[in-house]
């Protein structure tokens, strides 16, 4: 079994009419041998970061069509942009989790993770006990994406919530100093993707931060299921750290109810 915690089914321009555009990925990744994919929404939609309002209820409206359509094998995350209205972000929350079939939050690079207009969104996922994934990387390109967070920026946001589950995806672009990072922080796991294999770093995550905190994640369509699941298949552990990365921890972060 595989759970890939995230995913994006088309990164570009598409009609909201139909969950169809899904289904060539759907059969891709079963072909790849994943049983579940986690969408994380069709962020790229409109070519830009900071989507408005109307925006982001569509990329959420869409989700949700997609796990309706299809809720054996995906599950979804509310996107949000936190520079928007409070009240609009707290009832998107609502309508999508409380009140619709989404079973988490997902931030990009919308706004750095340390502003305090994330704080009450991050309060709602406590209250609703839903994790929350928050795009990080550890690079220097403050040009093109000046609001995005790093690594250390998540640490803190785990520390201003130590109740709320946390992922922060892309181990293999937050690399060694990323796990060090997050290592005070339990509340916080971490998802395998990102660019290519580094030979050691799936080892040294599990042998710092222990096989609980660690999840598998694609990032396609962006990325190819092979090649991201190969970089688990290979890694130097045990097969049971392997079943608890592939989808275990998965299953427990998303309450699937799933013990085999």
């Amino acid at each position: 079994m595989i759970i890939d915690i995230h995913t994006h089914h088309f990164l570009g321009r598409e009609t909201l009419k139909s969950p169809e555009p899904v289904e060539p990925l759907m059969r891709l990744a079963k072909q790849a041998g994943v049983t579940r994919m986690n969408l994380l929404g069709n962020l790229f939609r409109t070519g830009k970061i900071r989507p408005p309002a109307r925006d982001l209820k569509a990329i959420n409206t869409l989700t949700m069509r997609q796990v309706r359509a299809y809720p054996d094998f995906f599950t979804g995350f509310c996107y949000l942009n936190p520079v928007l209205d409070g009240r609009f972000l707290i009832d998107e929350i609502d309508r999508c989790v409380a009140d619709g079939n989404l079973t988490g939050l997902k931030f990009e690079i919308d706004l750095n993770c340390r502003d305090p207009r994330l704080d009450p969104l991050l309060d709602r996922a406590r209250e609703l006990d839903i994790p929350v994934l928050h795009h990080s990387w550890h690079n220097i390109d403050l040009c093109t994406q000046p609001y995005k967070s790093d690594p250390p920026d998540i640490a803190d946001l785990a520390a201003r919530h130590p109740q709320v589950t946390i992922i922060m995806p892309h181990l293999a672009g937050v690399g060694v100093r990323g796990v060090l990072d997050v290592l005070p922080h339990p509340n916080v796991l971490i998802d395998t993707s990102g660019g290519l294999s580094v030979a050691g770093l799936i080892e040294y995550a599990v042998d710092r931060l222990g096989p609980g905190r660690l999840l598998y994640g694609s990032d396609v369509n962006g990325r190819d299921f092979s090649c991201q699941i190969g970089r688990v298949l290979g890694a130097q552990v045990s097969a049971k750290v392997k079943e608890q990365i592939l989808w275990r921890n998965a299953a427990r972060v998303l309450k699937l109810g799933i013990t085999e």
